[in-house]
């Protein structure tokens, strides 16, 4: 037990001395830089300077700017007080309880030099993530906000082991290809989900932490095309306009869970709109990556996952945007995930009649990877609000059992006979010839919706 514990010890002082190097790295770069760029640097240093929504937002973003001002035009003073101002910030936060604050006002510089056409300085993001590798506890970072606005504190599912820090240590020299392969994918998935937190942990708490992916992407199947996606009725950008214009309803406030099928190698996904931001999670047929109890790097058959939200004008983010490789993936990927949140905000038919798409619903029983004559190359979607997702997923072992549990709360589409003299609506006749359905007189329409309180909003199944 003694020799464990040594051994921990010992790694956890190579790991601190690591951060120490690479945070000095950093103060280092930001100066570089700086003398690099130093174009328009005077009036886009002046546009940092914005209006908070609270003091303790003003508080945040003044230290902030500091930092961006010193390494710029006091650069001797940054490299000796950057630690300082950092850890000043820090306990700032926690005496005042300010993470909501300390990630809005992050936010708020980003979208205000949007905004302004200012070209973002990765500095500031670089900033705040040292902030946290320097002042967390060994291994935590921040994944979400408790209701009353302190930090969920957790170690994330990939963080940089004791191999990947030997790699940093001693070179590659001697390590093996295959071995460097497995220790580039922890260190760069590690980097990817703590950056993407910066940047989103205000959009998670305990009630929504299952919108984080557990299980790292296998790049190598990205780049060599293995991981297939479906076809896109749009471009992203034509979407997002399309729902800016059309949005009709609302998500149901708990999320829904999107059962996908025919839809390339994704599986499911699952929405939440939180503090105007839509917030998302993507889960693929592909076996992904997870770090196992000896915290080597292996294969999770049960699928790979990917995350990421919308700003409140659809501007995408997700782990990936670091990088520029998987680009055309991305893009893809965001115009699906769009379509279908407009099948839900803005509904179907608006939807299909705007990008030409043909709708066939066959109903509830038909959600499945069978054989349908004339639809085995559609796609399907089935919505389901999360709060009964995640009780089915709780109830059943496997896919059959979680089938039938969904089974219990879903009511089929059907007709119903109207009081004598009254005819359908023309709303009612459309929806009825969506399920292939030619409504006669005095019968109105009743689309499929579910049993219980947590209701979303009509089409929950549909082959497109």
């Amino acid at each position: 037990m003694a020799k464990i514990q040594k051994q921990a010890n010992h790694f956890e002082a190579r790991y601190k001395k690591y951060i120490r190097n690479s945070i000095a790295d950093n103060s280092r770069s930001h100066i570089n830089r700086s003398n690099e760029d130093r174009k328009n640097e005077n009036d886009d240093i002046k546009k940092h300077l914005i209006d908070y929504e609270n003091s303790n937002q003003t508080i945040i973003g003044s230290f902030l700017f500091t930092l961006l001002y010193q390494s710029r035009f006091e650069k001797d003073k940054y490299m000796q007080t950057r630690l300082h101002t950092l850890k000043t910030i820090y306990q700032f936060v926690v005496d005042n309880q300010a993470w909501y604050d300390l990630w809005k006002a992050f936010v708020t510089i980003e979208n205000k030099l949007n905004a302004k056409g200012v070209v973002i300085n990765h500095q500031l993001s670089t900033e705040i993530f040292d902030l946290l590798r320097m002042n967390l506890p060994l291994f935590k970072w921040v994944i979400g906000l408790h209701n009353d606005n302190t930090p969920i504190l957790k170690r994330p599912h990939f963080f940089v082991t004791e191999q990947v820090l030997n790699m940093f240590e001693r070179g590659e020299r001697g390590i093996g290809r295959k071995k460097i392969r497995e220790l580039r994918t922890i260190q760069y998935q590690s980097i990817e989900i703590q950056n993407y937190l910066l940047y989103s942990f205000g959009l998670y708490s305990e009630d929504n932490l299952d919108l984080l992916p557990a299980r790292g992407m296998n790049y190598d199947a990205l780049n060599n095309g293995m991981i297939h996606l479906p076809r896109i009725v749009g471009e992203w950008s034509d979407l997002a306009g399309f729902i800016e214009d059309n949005r009709h309803y609302t998500l149901n406030p708990n999320g829904v869970v999107i059962d996908c099928y025919n839809c390339g190698d994704i599986d499911q996904i699952l929405f939440i709109e939180r503090r105007g931001y839509l917030v998302w999670k993507v889960h693929f047929k592909n076996a992904g990556y997870q770090l196992n109890h000896k915290y080597e790097l292996i294969q999770d058959p049960s699928g790979s996952e990917l995350s990421g939200y919308f700003t409140h004008d659809f501007y995408p983010r997700s782990t990936f945007t670091v990088h520029s490789d998987f680009i055309d993936f991305e893009f893809k990927l965001y115009a699906f995930l769009l379509e279908c949140y407009a099948d839900i905000v803005c509904g179907a038919d608006v939807l299909n009649k705007a990008f030409n798409r043909n709708v066939v619903n066959l109903g509830v029983r038909g959600m499945t990877e069978e054989y349908h004559e004339g639809l085995e190359d559609k796609i399907g979607f089935r919505f389901i609000p999360r709060k009964i997702h995640l009780i089915a997923k709780e109830k059943a072992k496997d896919v059959n059992e979680y089938e039938e549990e969904m089974k219990k709360y879903f009511v089929a589409g059907h007709i119903r006979k109207l009081p004598e003299g009254q005819n359908p609506s023309k709303e009612a006749r459309l929806h009825a010839s969506e399920f292939g359905i030619e409504l006669p007189d005095e019968y109105t329409f009743v689309r499929p919706y579910e049993a219980g309180e947590e209701r979303i909003r009509s089409y929950y199944v549909k082959k497109i």
